[in-house]
């Protein structure tokens, strides 16, 4: 392990042993093995957005502090020239399977940041690709398309997979088109639901958690700020990493928009729609992604399957 990773929180004689846990280009998170405990360093490593990661992670845990939140590490250290930060360390797994009790805490945990939260709303910012305009979302999906390129796409995908996702995706964001018109405007009437402020740890969902003996603990919140209800409820609904079935869609939904006027009966298809395809997008990137993040074509198949076809 490179030493000038880990400072300036350790002295190199401190330094008993040292395991990279997770991340891809954007960031490293490693365990760190002292005399004196065991901690996570975590540094962000994209020079286009590592500031704006950074000080969005900073501000969350420095406001589930503030607010007497525990369910996730403890900020001990930061260190702004290197952007790095160091954790509380957390002993536990990534849950293996869905029970009420891991709802009943996701639940729980999205109401405790956002109790007391009028008073702590100058410190925290708005988050990463936070949802806006109908218009906006599909400039989001073609923009995801591209970047994978149509070649690359049609590459991973079975023949028919192919087809059947690209009629679906060129419906959604054609301009002028009659499901491309609906979405654009159930999600600019959607936007104006409530005037009442909403946190988001944004990435959130069951594959950023840990199950520890203390319950469930939350982490990973470089994208996290003020955002809308509605995309947290269909970011954690389509998230690839675990299926949740309609009924637990439906719990969460209306537990938390129940406070802003949302339900999951409001959510038209169509918008059900564009954010699983975002998702399907995102699958597909890592299909031919770096080696640790990269995963198989059968990936995206699945997804395709059971998240996208049932709302075609």
């Amino acid at each position: 392990m490179n030493i000038e990773l880990l400072s300036p929180f350790f002295d190199p004689k401190e330094i008993l042993n040292t395991e990279r846990l997770t991340g891809g280009r954007n960031n490293h998170a490693i365990r760190v093995e002292t005399e004196k405990g065991i901690y996570v360093l975590k540094r962000y490593l994209n020079k286009v957005d590592r500031t704006e990661r950074f000080n969005r992670e900073v501000s969350f845990l420095k406001h589930c502090h503030k607010v007497g939140v525990n369910s996730v590490p403890n900020l001990l250290n930061q260190d702004r020239k290197s952007y790095s930060i160091l954790q509380q360390y957390i002993e536990g797994i990534r849950p293996k399977s869905l029970t009420q009790f891991h709802f009943s805490s996701a639940l729980k945990f999205i109401k405790e940041i956002n109790e007391n939260l009028i008073g702590n709303i100058k410190s925290l910012p708005r988050a990463a690709d936070s949802l806006g305009t109908g218009s906006a979302v599909v400039e989001n999906l073609g923009a995801r398309f591209h970047s994978i390129g149509d070649a690359r796409i049609a590459s991973a995908l079975r023949p028919q997979t192919y087809a059947d996702f690209m009629k679906v995706y060129l419906n959604l964001v054609n301009a002028g088109s009659p499901k491309n018109r609906a979405l654009i405007r159930y999600l600019n009437e959607l936007s104006q639901i409530s005037s009442k402020i909403f946190l988001s740890p944004s990435d959130f969902g069951f594959h950023n958690c840990i199950e520890s003996n203390n319950g469930l603990v939350f982490i990973d919140f470089e994208y996290s700020g003020i955002d809308s209800p509605l995309k947290l409820i269909l970011d954690f609904t389509y998230q690839p990493d675990f299926f949740i079935t309609e009924e637990n869609a439906h719990l969460f939904s209306d537990e938390i928009g129940r406070p802003y006027g949302l339900n999951y009966l409001d959510i038209p298809r169509e918008i059900r729609l564009a954010f699983a395809l975002k998702w399907f997008l995102m699958v597909l990137k890592r299909v031919s992604d770096l080696p640790q993040t990269k995963v198989d074509p059968t990936h995206a198949e699945n997804y395709f399957a059971t998240r996208v076809k049932p709302l075609i």
